[in-house]
This record gives C-alpha cells, structure tokens and sequence, in this order.
C-alpha cells in the first residue's frame, strides 16, 4: 500500500486517532484537489438507501477493508501523492483517504461490480453493503453470490464491522430494523454528554451535534432558536454569552434527546399524510404513515425563519412550511401520494401565484463567512503585499505576493486586494459583487501582525520564507494607467 519513493516534491503527513483506538494516516491534500477536476458519478442519497431495506427482516451488514485502499493507483500519479516521514519520502501505491474523487472512484467500482443485485438482493454506499432477505434459505444463497463477486474483484472485509442474519444493525449512521429507523445512540450520547457550554466553539459545535438528529425532532427549528440567537450575537468569542432561555433551551433539549422519535420506511406507493405547524420564528413538517390504525412518523423537517418571513401571516408561513418540506422531500412527493393535513384553508393561498412566487424566492443561507487579513510594505529591496485567509473552522490560508513594479506603500496595501486610490476601488467594487456578502473594516497592526510579518518577508528577500507560503510575481498592476 506505501512504497519508499525518490520523488522531490512531497506533501506533509499526520497521525490521528480513531474512536476505536486505532490509528489513521492522514495527508494535506488541498492543494492537490484544488488542481482536479470533480468526477460528477453520482453518489446514492443516505436517506434513500436506508429507506430500501428497512422492510426486511433478515440483514447482513458488511464494511470493506480498509476501504479506498484496495484500489491501485496508476503509476504515474504516485509521484503526486507522495508524503514525507522522519524515515524519508513514501507514496501510496493504493488509493488514500482525502483525495478528492475517491468517493466517486470507490462507488463507480462497487456500482459495477454488484450492478446484478443492487436493489433486490444487496444496498451499496461506498464500502458498505447490505444483503437483505424475507427467507432464510435465499439469504444464505445471497451471501454465496456476494462473496463469489468480491472474490472477482480482490475486495476484502473487515470482520470485526460485519454482522450477518440480524433483525437489526448499524448503517450509516442509523440503527435500522424491520420496524424503521432509529437515530445512532452514539450521536445522542454526543449531545447527552455535553456539560454547560461556556464559548463560541462550544455553541457550533452543539449546532453541528444537533444537525444530525433534526430528523428525529419535531419541531427542532423552534427548541434550537436560542442557540441559533447566541450564535448570531456573537461575532467575536469576547461576545459570547450563555443566556438563562438558552440554559432553560439545553435542559429541555437534552430531555427530548432521550426520546427520539421511530421512523417508520413507507411502503412502494402508500398514501402518506403530512401536517404542518407554524410559529413566530418556525416553521416545520412532519410527514407520516398509518399501520395498524396507529399513525407512525416517516421523516420530519423544520427550520427557522429568516428576514422578512417572520412578518408572514400565520397562514402563509403555513404555506411556506409546505413549500420548503416539498423541496426537502422531493422523493416522497414524487412516488407518493401525500395529504395535507390542516384546519386553514391554504388551498386558496396556493392558487395566488403572486404570493407563491414570493414565497418561492426563499433567500439563500448564507454560510460562515471567510476572513482576509491582508497588508503592504514597501522599502529599497522593492514592495510587496501579505495575505492570510481564515476559513470558518479557523484554518489559515498565507500568500506573499512580490510586486515587480514601483509602488508606494499605500499602493502596495491596495494591491493585496487587488485594488491606487480611485481605480483600485472600482477595481475591487467589480471583484467584491462575485461574493454573496462582503464587508470590509480597517484593524489596529496589533490585530493583524501575521499579515504585516508576510508583506515585509515579500517586500524584502524570499531567503526565510516558509515552504507553506504560497509567493506569486506580479509583472504589471492591475489597472493601466494614462501617461501625463
């Protein structure tokens, strides 16, 4: 899988450890994604493959070994994989994790290999498989036929994570029955086990926790508006604040984790019915089936209101709510007939088109936003500018750029935005309207050395420049000026 390389570009590599106790190797391979194209092979819907085999009450749970690295790499793309360790420079001669076509390249193999039996005998996502059965004696034939093909194509197993006749299993995330779906214990103890939160980081990632069980959460939108509210007052950790309603909101939040609803999987055609709710701040669906003259939830979907949607009428946010789960369901509007369940008369509301068509136009969700800190310096040596890019997690991102021009040291600041004076400003008004939401702010140096550090190290001598600092020339300026 790892061969000693001679290769003189390498990538820098670390170690992580699994919840198991284990160990993974992991690579930096931003840059080298950034370089390729996205393979578009279609990756199966979660939501969907779960769905396919709850019905059945005999279940095989595989999980391949080691997963992307049972496909080989081609010779002449190893040299671009290669990693340095205290022991010299290696490559993989297998496919690693990171890369980032290897989920396409994993499910195209799978896809092809099993195409006979996907959706009858077997489920396929990525390196999971589940062979399922109504008797016995066929299961035991599928199981035969699953290990013939995985015998063709050299893929191995990991037994430990394999299980076979259960009722019930683990897939994806989901502990999947006969009956439906429930959520992973281990994404509830998540939660359960959270103590007060005290900062910023505390609050996202209570929010991350919470985004995986909303599906087994009426009216999740609503409970979690305290959480969301803090997280919008706080634009700098010094702002944080643990308010009593969100204290109060976490306690109930807790208590409703220890009984998450049942999801029940929706037989081939079966009418479906849906009921709606509304409140000042949000909106939200659940959508059910009826067994044995008990109605049992399939899926439910909420979210909190945005900008001019908390000034709807209680009957068009009810409308809205209708409009956003059809979106979110778009599977089960499709192959089912669904009836709407509500003592108000939205049928009228519906056939407005101006206010549909309004509604329609839901404003995007803008996600976390990026920071550029960016400086300029210019001496005898020559000019340059210094940029460091922080990504929502708190990932940085530094770039020098050396200017081969005259500049003075306000036109070396401009520059770093790709902005002299009145030109650079229209220059940057032109570049700033590809950004859904941009602001721009002056900063003490004491809150931005990091980039004043990268403008001089430019600006002067590239002898002490890290190997991580990205360094471009610029030729010529931005913008062409008139000789007076």
């Amino acid at each position: 899988m790892i061969d000693q390389s001679i290769f003189t570009v390498a990538l820098y590599k670390a170690k992580v450890k699994k919840h198991n106790g284990s160990w993974r190797m992991c690579v930096d391979f931003k840059d080298l994604n950034k370089s390729c194209p996205q393979d578009g092979y279609p990756i199966p819907e979660i939501d969907w493959k779960v769905k396919s085999f709850c019905g059945y009450p005999l279940k095989c749970f595989l999980d391949a070994y080691k997963g992307y690295h049972q496909i080989k790499m081609a010779k002449e793309d190893e040299e671009k994989i290669a990693f340095i360790t205290s022991q010299g420079i290696f490559c993989y001669t297998k496919m690693p994790f990171g890369l980032k076509n290897a989920e396409a390249t994993y499910q195209r193999l799978v896809d092809k290999a099993f195409q006979k039996h996907i959706g009858c005998k077997l489920e396929v996502y990525i390196n999971d498989l589940v062979i399922k059965s109504h008797m016995k004696e066929v299961i035991i034939r599928d199981i035969a036929e699953t290990f013939k093909t995985l015998w063709q194509i050299n893929m191995k197993l990991n037994l430990k994570k394999c299980t076979f006749g259960m009722q019930e299993g683990m897939f994806l995330g989901y502990k999947v029955n006969t009956d439906g779906m429930k959520v992973c214990p281990d994404k509830a103890y998540a939660v359960l086990s959270l103590p007060s939160l005290g900062c910023l980081k505390d609050i996202q990632k209570l929010n991350r926790k919470l985004a995986s069980l909303n599906r087994f959460l009426s009216k999740s939108a609503k409970k979690s508006l305290p959480f969301f509210k803090t997280l919008m007052k706080c634009t700098k950790k010094r702002d944080f604040q643990w308010t009593q309603e969100a204290k109060i909101a976490f306690k109930q939040m807790k208590k409703l984790i220890t009984d998450l609803l049942i999801l029940t999987a929706p037989k081939e055609r079966e009418e479906l019915i849906m009921y709606l709710a509304a409140t000042k701040e949000a909106i939200s669906a659940v959508l059910m089936t009826e067994r044995e003259g008990k109605q049992m939830p399939v899926y439910v979907v909420s979210r909190a209101l945005r900008g001019p949607e908390i000034n709807y009428t209680h009957m068009e946010k009810l409308v809205l709510a209708l409009l956003s789960a059809s979106r979110r369901l778009k599977r089960y509007f499709r192959t089912h007939t669904i009836a709407v369940i509500i003592d108000q008369p939205i049928k009228q509301l519906l056939s407005n088109s101006e206010i549909t068509r309004r509604m329609l136009k839901e404003p995007e969700e803008l996600p976390e936003p990026w920071t550029l800190f960016t400086d300029g310096s210019s001496c005898i040596d020559g000019s340059g500018a210094g940029l460091i890019l922080t990504n929502p997690e708190g990932v940085e991102f530094t770039y020098a750029t050396r200017f081969r021009f005259e500049a003075t040291n306000n036109e070396a600041e401009y520059e770093a935005l790709t902005d002299r004076m009145v030109q650079y400003l229209e220059r940057v008004k032109t570049l700033t309207n590809n950004f859904k939401e941009f602001s721009i702010k002056q900063v003490p140096r004491s809150e931005n050395k990091k980039a004043d550090a990268l403008s001089k190290i430019a600006s002067t001598s590239f002898a002490y420049l890290s190997k991580q600092v990205l360094v471009e020339e610029l030729n010529e300026k931005s913008i062409n000026e008139k000789e007076s």
